[in-house]
């Protein structure tokens, strides 16, 4: 474990598993003020058998600071600066997850010849997952009782005044995810993560994130994941996603939500294992009719 110094008001607490002889990959974990390494790290831990992992929480969450000044594109020039504090100018593997999906596909844009190999999972090219996200809570609400439609909208859009009402709101949409095997389960989740309202508000995307026509511009062979039945990015965003980068594959895993890569870790790690150790190509999985 380290702390690596990006900037005067920023260290980022960095992780890492696996052999110093193996390429390296950094993994970017996903939520806004609601996350950290932890979750992220732990899933994709079994590829350090193959490969040097590298997981780091973003500005501002977990145990690393600047969360003042963060920003979306703060956050983008952030892994650019620890790529080159860790690796000079040596190109690298990167996974996104979610929210840090697309900051490493904001990345990979921005920075095309630095990264050679991209896995994105659970994320969209622009803000209008937000409409469709929430016609999906409506047809799944049943599942999740203690949540509303402006709930979900403020988790996704808008934000929340306080860290208790984020904590709230968190608990009572989870269920939504279907990562949590019980009640206790959730409860003892809750608990234990730092929530930040503040921060998740400023990190809350808006019209002018849109990547669409710059897709074009990655240059990194990409493995696109989702889940089948992701209801905040729903297949149609992957598909979209894929279909804009020449060198890319797509993966849809049945039976999913929002973390493929925890619903169905063995289909998952195997595939990102393949992209990136370059062997195998990923076959491409047709998703299931909206």
């Amino acid at each position: 474990m380290a702390s690596i110094s990006i900037q005067e008001s920023c260290h980022l607490h960095v992780v890492e598993a696996g052999s110093n002889d193996r390429d390296p990959i950094i993994i970017v974990h996903g939520g806004r003020g609601t996350a950290d390494h932890k979750a992220d790290f732990f899933a994709f831990r079994p590829l350090s058998n193959a490969f040097h992992l590298y997981a780091y929480d973003q500005r501002g969450h977990g145990r690393s600071s600047g969360g003042e000044s963060a920003s979306f594109g703060r956050l983008v020039a952030d892994l650019e600066q620890l790529r080159v504090r860790l690796f000079g100018q040596r190109p690298i593997s990167i996974i996104g997850v979610s929210y840090g999906g697309m900051v490493a596909l904001s990345y990979a844009i921005s920075y095309p010849e630095k990264v050679e190999k991209l896995v994105v999972i659970g994320c969209a090219a622009s803000h209008d997952f937000v409409e469709p996200a929430l016609q999906q809570y409506e047809i799944r609400r049943d599942c999740a009782p203690l949540t509303s439609k402006t709930m979900v909208r403020r988790m996704l859009d808008t934000g929340f005044d306080s860290d208790l009402e984020l904590r709230l709101a968190w608990f009572a949409l989870r269920p939504l995810y279907g990562q949590c095997a019980n009640a206790d389960e959730l409860l003892s989740a809750a608990a234990s993560i730092h929530f930040d309202a503040a921060l998740h508000r400023s990190l809350v995307l808006n019209p002018a994130y849109d990547m669409r026509n710059r897709l074009a511009a990655v240059e990194a062979n990409t493995l696109v994941v989702c889940g089948a039945d992701d209801w905040i990015f729903t297949p149609q965003f992957s598909k979209e996603i894929a279909s804009g980068i020449s060198r890319c594959e797509l993966l849809i895993v049945p039976d999913c939500g929002h973390a493929a890569h925890v619903g169905a870790p063995e289909l998952v790690l195997s595939a990102i294992h393949q992209h990136v150790a370059g062997r195998v190509s990923v076959p491409r999985r047709r998703a299931p009719a909206w």
